[in-house]
């Protein structure tokens, strides 16, 4: 078991308190005999190491060990970031390509936060769904043509490549490098990036409108072919 422990706060949506204290997760406590330093650098999640181990006669290793946790922090919201961009791809491919898009709405909080109008786990099953399917029909004709291993070849390297890529490279939906990515600060829902543009008051919409635009452009070139 790790030294650290996650604790969960009780009564905080009873208290009121929710929007003014952090979340139940971001609360870790030291063990006992961690140095106040340390203990001040644990239990906060924002601002660098230096700030935390302003106190002085903190440490080389408290230093190192606050420095570490930081990091990785760091590293773990840039992961959940980018888990989260493809969700949001992958709703936005199965809406323009399927036309389909999950019958349970996320709820407006998570939705907003999230980037994405459906219930997560559906566009994540029906995305797999997708993978799967089309796995199976090539394996099948694989199985037929008696080329089952180069199938095998040519599946392992389509796969290095897309999980090393975003999912809507080279697709319809593909932007590229100078498209301009819609965002928002904190709970707000207005796009920060397409400010006073259509759909601009949702993030999201903001998002599905801007991705309709590179979609027509990209179908009428390839029509022109």
């Amino acid at each position: 078991m790790s030294d650290y422990h996650r604790v969960q706060l009780p009564g905080i949506d009873a208290l009121g308190l929710k929007d003014f204290l952090p979340r139940a997760h971001d609360i870790t406590l030291a063990p006992e005999g961690t140095s106040p330093a340390l203990t001040r650098c644990l239990s906060s999640s924002h601002g660098p190491p230096s700030d935390h181990l302003a106190t002085p006669g903190a440490s080389a290793s408290d230093d190192a060990s606050c420095s570490g946790r930081y990091h990785k922090n760091t590293k773990a919201k840039r992961d959940r970031q980018e888990q989260g961009s493809v969700v949001i791809d992958s709703e936005d491919a199965l809406a323009f390509y399927a036309h389909w898009s999950s019958g349970r709405p996320q709820t407006s909080g998570n939705g907003n936060s999230a980037g994405v109008t459906g219930l997560k786990i559906d566009i994540q099953k029906a995305t797999a769904g997708f993978a799967v399917y089309f796995l199976h029909k090539h394996y099948l004709e694989a199985l037929e043509t008696d080329t089952v291993e180069a199938y095998h070849q040519r599946m392992k390297v389509l796969a290095n490549r897309f999980a090393k890529q975003s999912p809507l490279t080279g697709s319809m939906l593909d932007g590229g490098r100078y498209e301009r990515m819609c965002s928002h600060e904190g709970k707000s829902k207005s796009c920060t990036t397409h400010p006073g543009g259509p759909h601009s008051s949702d993030w999201r919409r903001c998002r599905q409108y801007q991705r309709m635009q590179i979609w027509q452009r990209n179908v009428a070139r390839h029509a022109r072919r």
